[in-house]
């Protein structure tokens, strides 16, 4: 019976703490100078694919078991939305792309406008739910600095090294 009290106790604590998070995104969006609305959007589809929010590096960040998959970004020209791990993901509509020249997993999707993001959004969920695939799949693997996949079990015996060609 104690051990429920502590369950509940532990239960209502993560809960307290999801909402002092959303907390902090609302006042992060409320005090931005440009792009709420837009930022608003993008959080709102997000939410809809049960990830978890948190105020990361001064910027909305969405997890899923503890690993980041998704976040909002706000520049002087467009906010973005930007997958972690967005060279992983499949692209049939091109409209992922890299932040930068030396940029190496990240992809990201600008936007200038909440009518844009509201035709996006079945492409923005599709690739939320392939994220989830990718690490589901590659959990287990690890990306080297040159962008190839090593089988982590295989890089812990000695002697042996072995790549994972995708």
């Amino acid at each position: 019976d104690g051990d429920l009290d502590l369950a509940s106790d532990v239960g209502a604590l993560c809960s307290w703490i999801v909402d002092i998070m959303n907390h902090l995104v609302d006042v992060f969006i409320n005090k931005a100078t440009r792009w709420q609305a837009e930022m608003s959007a993008l959080r709102a589809i997000i939410l809809e694919c049960g990830l978890t929010e948190e105020l990361k590096w001064y910027q909305p960040v969405y997890t899923y078991q503890d690993s980041n998959v998704l976040i909002i970004g706000m520049f002087k020209e467009y906010c973005s939305l930007s997958f972690f791990k967005g060279a992983l993901l499949t692209d049939p509509n091109g409209v992922l792309s890299k932040p930068g020249e030396n940029t190496q997993s990240a992809r990201l999707i600008r936007f200038t406008s909440v009518d844009q993001i509201k035709k996006m959004k079945p492409v923005i969920k599709a690739f939320q739910s392939r994220d989830f695939e990718v690490k589901a799949i590659f959990e287990d693997y690890l990306m080297d600095a040159k962008g190839k996949m090593h089988d982590v079990a295989l890089m812990m015996r000695p002697m042996q090294k072995t790549a994972v060609d995708f």
